[in-house]
């Protein structure tokens, strides 16, 4: 039971970090850029683990970090270029990264105790074994990782909602304004990457991808007003998690599998709420008159 709910609150940590960073992408209609990072650090992760030969989560994320970076900054070049459309760019560039990690990661595994496997889909059940002493309590160590990511995220996402609004939903007004709408957009591709760095190592890059769209995807499906969207990740996260967890325990799966799974399941039933909401709002509405 203890350890059922540390999975809950890390993978909660985790939907709160992913989709709040993801929330931006969403409404800039640029998800995939967030799938596309969460691929293109894994020749990072293989490099770190090359270099020091162990699977010491600093190294690694330092190496993730760099390739995130590396992505970015190819998308930039590349786009430069007028005949390469922004989504062929993405395309391309963590289509090759993701390969070369792919090569690298299976020459690696023969040196270090590292299964390919694990990086990519996470092993999300060893988290609460996974423990460090701090004050005489073991604390999982995945905590230490996700409790930071998910604050910064929240208060960076927070604080900077009006200028993400006004950027990407009028960058023409912003402009005028004296705002900057690629640099706050290519503000929005690092801090994404930082949170996709931070979480891939919990709980792998699959889940990744589904927490970075899944409860902001969900939350906007119920309202349009920004504030209420971060509140609604929030309920989504944990909704996501509880559901997840109980139910890779109930049919003996994968956790990081089933959470994906859950993830769905809550986007698919918020639209449908949704509609069902608009048409009571429709009855009513033409009763009144």
């Amino acid at each position: 039971m203890a350890d059922s709910l540390v999975l809950i609150l890390a993978l909660t940590m985790a939907g709160l970090a992913c989709g709040w960073a993801g929330l931006p992408l969403i409404l800039q209609k640029d998800s995939m850029v967030g799938d596309g990072i969460s691929h293109a650090i894994l020749p990072g992760i293989v490099l770190a683990f090359w270099v020091t030969q162990s699977r010491e989560p600093l190294p690694m994320l330092v190496g993730a970090l760099l390739a995130a970076g590396a992505m970015v900054l190819l998308m930039q070049l590349m786009t430069r270029v007028r005949i390469v459309p922004r989504d062929a760019a993405l395309g391309a560039t963590f289509t090759l990264l993701f390969a070369i990690g792919v090569i690298g990661l299976n020459q690696v595994a023969r040196q270090v105790d590292l299964d390919p496997g694990c990086v990519i889909y996470g092993l999300a059940e060893m988290i609460p074994l996974d423990t460090v002493l701090l004050g005489g309590v073991y604390v999982p160590r995945a905590f230490f990782i996700l409790c930071p990511a998910a604050v910064l995220a929240g208060l960076a996402v927070w604080f900077g909602r009006r200028e993400i609004m006004l950027g990407l939903l009028d960058p023409a007004h912003a402009q005028l304004l004296g705002r900057n709408p690629r640099r706050l957009k290519l503000a929005i591709l690092i801090g994404v990457s930082c949170v996709v760095v931070a979480c891939f190592e919990a709980v792998g890059s699959i889940l990744v991808v589904a927490l970075l769209v899944g409860p902001g995807l969900a939350a906007l499906s119920l309202t349009h007003r920004f504030e209420k969207a971060l509140a609604g990740i929030a309920v989504a996260s944990l909704l996501n998690a509880v559901l997840g967890v109980t139910l890779a325990q109930v049919t003996n799966t994968s956790v990081a599998g089933m959470v994906a799974v859950s993830a769905g399941v809550l986007v698919v039933a918020s639209i449908l709420v949704r509609q069902l909401l608009e048409k009571r709002n429709q009855a009513l509405a033409s009763s009144s008159r």
